[in-house]
């Protein structure tokens, strides 16, 4: 008789990840703790020209120079509902708060608009531990139900 075999949704999140390079769940169900702030891309023409803290999914980073050749760089991250949220980095936040890879990023900066299109300024920038598998061993964890 074959021994019953327990799964979960954050195990399939793993394999995933494993054998695709990233999971079909959200990245932001593999957080370790809950998100810190619950601003969303929809919420920030609300707060034009005023700092603000959003979490977000990183999808990619260009990097550039001012023509001064101090290093720049502009982002385009996706917030928990699946929207766009569009940063700047200029340099003394580039220096200061370097990108450490794909994951979810704690953002908090100054939000700006420029012909309808709103855009935040970085100021300070923290990369968020995500779950590994050796977290979630006998633990349920945030976000994921078990199957």
């Amino acid at each position: 008789m074959l021994p019953v075999l327990e799964r979960n949704n954050i195990e399939d999140a793993f394999d995933e990840i494993e054998l695709l390079g990233f999971s079909l769940c959200s990245p932001f169900h593999l957080l370790k703790n809950k998100l810190s702030s619950s601003l969303t891309a929809n919420d920030l023409k609300k707060y034009i020209h005023k700092n603000v803290e959003i979490v977000g999914y990183l999808i990619t980073v260009k990097y550039t120079s001012t023509y001064k050749g101090d290093k720049m760089y502009f982002g385009t991250f996706i917030d928990s509902e699946g929207m766009w949220i569009d940063t700047v980095h200029f340099p003394l936040a580039a220096k200061t708060y370097s990108f450490q890879g794909p994951g979810c990023y704690r953002l908090i900066g100054k939000v700006t608009e420029e012909f309808d299109f709103t855009t935040l300024e970085v100021n300070e920038m923290y990369r968020i531990p995500m779950l590994n598998r050796e977290d979630v061993v006998n633990k349920q964890p945030i976000g994921l139900s078990q199957n």
